[in-house]
């Protein structure tokens, strides 16, 4: 029987930031914003292992676009572990939104609460933009 190989931490941040950066750039195209990891990008991609949000907005975006991104791209993940990580590091005035990736997903995929996703329907539903 072949023993599954472990990956190690320097693969796993590298997934991770793909992740990221995959993200960020969809993000960036959508509100026509510079993305990446310097000080004059509008949308910055935090640098592995720093606390807080995954992806950091500039005010104008974060007014557009209020979620708190957390990004897991992993075969497998704790859900309630991470949605408790992306509500710790969730912003005032943002909802939390967790971003997950793995091998048998196809696409990234999204997890926010209902009332968060709901009240993207109210907003466009009252004429107003989101």
């Amino acid at each position: 029987m072949q023993k599954k190989r472990k990956i190690t931490i320097a693969s796993a941040k590298a997934k991770g930031r793909k992740l990221q950066k995959i993200v960020a750039q969809k993000i960036a195209e959508i509100f026509k914003k510079t993305c990446g990891y310097g000080d004059d990008d509008e949308i910055k991609i935090r640098i592995m292992g720093q606390k807080g949000v995954d992806i950091i907005f500039d005010n104008e975006t974060e007014k557009k676009f209020p979620f708190s991104i957390e990004c897991k791209n992993q075969e497998r993940i704790n859900i309630n572990q991470a949605i408790m990580q992306s509500e710790k590091n969730k912003k005032n005035n943002t909802n939390w939104l967790l971003v997950i990736k793995n091998k048998k997903l196809k696409n990234p995929v999204v997890l926010l609460e209902i009332d968060a996703f709901l009240n993207l329907f109210k907003e466009k539903e009252k004429g107003i933009k989101v």
